[in-house]
């Protein structure tokens, strides 16, 4: 950048860049969803507005479940769990495409094209913590954190992982994706065993190794 405006926290970390578009809430609440199980799967939609910018989904406390995401669409995204449960969750999109209130009182930053980048008038997400995990051969790891029930990045949850079960015979039957459990302090992961239209949350070893990087998200 040759010119214009960037702001810096104390720890010389970027908050705000004329030239990238920060990352603000565009849905938020609780979703009831029911236990999953095998040949029972329970999604629970969530709607949002259409983006054009790829959106970040954040869970909160799963309590003792497992959560995954199921299918998504423009506007709308799926979660299963592998217990009951009331999820927290939080979705941001670009303001780019969410400019939010352009009158009254604020701070707001525009690009070169006049686009608005950062405003005052809008929720933000504040990252904690950037964690790499190796999840692997029987490694569901467990992130400890200091931000209490803090919400995660759960984006890339349910992409499909070139994990097999190898802790079963028919292990060549399935495909597994990630799933993740989120405390007071802590998350880990876990394993969706799925194959056609069915899916569970399931325990066991697992044969390949991916490296996920998550974000710890507080509250906004």
């Amino acid at each position: 950048m040759a010119y214009g405006l960037i702001i810096k926290n104390s720890s010389n970390y970027i908050q705000i860049d004329q030239d990238h578009p920060n990352y603000t809430l565009i849905a938020s609440g609780t979703i009831s969803i029911r236990a999953s199980a095998i040949g029972s799967v329970n999604p629970a939609k969530v709607s949002f507005p259409s983006q054009e910018s790829p959106i970040v989904v954040c869970i909160g406390a799963t309590g003792s479940a497992f959560v995954t995401l199921g299918a998504r669409t423009p506007t709308t995204i799926d979660f299963v769990a592998s217990a009951s449960v009331s999820l927290p969750y939080r979705i941001y999109a670009t303001t780019s495409d969410n400019p939010g209130a352009m009158t009254g009182y604020g701070f707001i930053v525009k690009n070169a094209s006049g686009g608005v980048v950062f405003n005052g008038n809008n929720a933000y997400m504040r990252v904690g913590q950037v964690v790499f995990s190796t999840v692997g051969y029987s490694t569901m790891p467990t992130v400890n954190h200091s931000f209490g029930n803090a919400f995660v990045d759960a984006t890339n949850l349910g992409s499909r992982m070139s994990f097999r079960r190898a802790d079963t015979i028919t292990d060549f039957a399935y495909a597994t994706s990630l799933g993740m459990q989120v405390g007071n302090g802590f998350y880990k992961y876990g394993a969706v065993v799925t194959w056609t239209a069915q899916g569970i949350i399931g325990p066991g070893d697992y044969n390949a190794t991916v490296e996920i990087e998550q974000a710890m998200v507080l509250s906004a």
